[in-house]
């Protein structure tokens, strides 16, 4: 059998430090040194954090608590802040993911900037304005003399691109003008709209217009503005306003519609003046006032 020494108890001759072996280990009294160690830590207690040197291991900080703010740095991983509560608003900064804010509410108006996208709904009455294209006609023109005859405002009309679909659009216009005549004489005054590509609705319809059953071709019934003017009554300059007509054509986005004006004269002979009475040099009554045709694009 192998050589065995046997004791209760190994002391220093100093008398300083002992090595008591038990059933169950060694029990030593005093510092032990070594170049290495081996074995399980699992009983060591009370390591000085001084003590503590080098990279460690990949462990679970599960159950970390309290730990300091002042001592977490660096770069977090990428993990859920679901439970994350009274985050303070100093705190979030830069730029927001896209997120769906399907449950935001009671968000203030002075906090919604920027413009607007599609998906927006409204509950009654009309929507945003979308858009206001105007034209200001201040130079004079003459227009007749043909009996039974439509004549087109060359200069008042606006064109406009809807940016929307199923939009509404607010026709309003002031024309300024005279007739010139051999005998008394009728102007009938009415709104046109024209269409391009994308648009259900035809070419030159009148709009702000009568309705007098069968009869829908006379001239009262296809205007908007009837005037009867004596003979040689050319004094004074006369202005017809359409106001806020609501227009609500069939309209498909990248068309454009042309709002123009046209006046009708009946009687042979006589001649429309735009922006001017017809005694134009009269210092007393030769008055120059201007035409105007505005049309705002009203969200459906």
């Amino acid at each position: 059998m192998a050589s065995e020494i046997r004791v209760d108890k190994i002391t220093h001759t100093a008398g300083v430090g002992t090595i008591t072996p038990s059933p169950t280990g060694v029990h030593i009294a005093g510092i032990v040194t070594g170049t290495t160690f081996s074995g399980s830590g699992a009983s060591l207690t009370s390591l000085p954090a001084a003590q503590l040197s080098g990279t460690l291991p990949a462990i679970s900080a599960a159950n970390l608590t309290n730990v300091p703010a002042a001592n977490i740095t660096g770069t977090l991983p990428a993990i859920s802040a679901a439970n994350l509560t009274n985050i303070p608003a100093a705190n979030v900064t830069g730029t927001l993911p896209a997120i769906s804010a399907a449950n935001l509410t009671q968000i203030p108006a002075a906090n919604i900037v920027g413009v607007c996208t599609s998906g927006l709904t409204k509950t009654g009455g009309f929507g945003a304005i979308l858009q206001v294209v105007k034209t200001n006609v201040t130079a004079s023109s003459s227009y007749g003399s043909s009996a039974n005859s439509h004549y087109t405002l060359t200069p008042l009309n606006t064109t406009i691109t809807p940016v929307g679909t199923n939009s509404h659009f607010i026709v309003s216009a002031q024309i300024s003008g005279e007739p010139s005549a051999n005998s008394n004489a009728n102007i009938f005054i009415r709104l046109i709209r024209n269409t391009t590509s994308g648009f259900a609705d035809g070419n030159n319809v009148a709009i702000a217009v009568g309705d007098n059953g069968s009869n829908n071709t006379a001239p009262e019934n296809t205007s908007a503005f009837h005037g009867y003017y004596a003979q040689n009554n050319d004094s004074t300059i006369s202005t017809t306003h359409i106001t806020n007509y609501v227009d609500s054509p069939s309209v498909s986005a990248g068309g454009d519609l042309q709002y123009k004006v046209q006046i009708y004269i009946q009687e042979s002979g006589t001649t429309f003046y735009l922006n001017r009475t017809v005694t134009q040099y009269n210092q007393v009554y030769g008055d120059y006032l201007p035409s105007f045709l505005t049309v705002m694009e009203i969200a459906a």
